[in-house]
């Protein structure tokens, strides 16, 4: 999982990081970020994908966003 992670943008490896591993609520995490918390959570999802997708080998980043 580790390896998957370091292959997403900055952007989705910090904002699943910030939720998974350092534990911050949505509201926390928007704060740090400038960012509503609705943004935050689909922000996630869209990162959740990326990196589902990675561990299920259906895709390779190239430092593109992916939705």
């Amino acid at each position: 999982v580790r390896e998957a992670m370091n292959r997403l943008p900055d952007q989705d490896r910090l904002i699943l990081s910030m939720r998974a591993i350092e534990d911050m609520s949505y509201q926390e995490i928007g704060d740090a970020l400038q960012l509503q918390p609705g943004t935050v959570k689909s922000r996630i999802s869209r990162a959740r994908g990326a990196l589902r997708a990675i561990l299920t080998g259906k895709t390779e980043l190239s430092g593109k966003r992916h939705v």
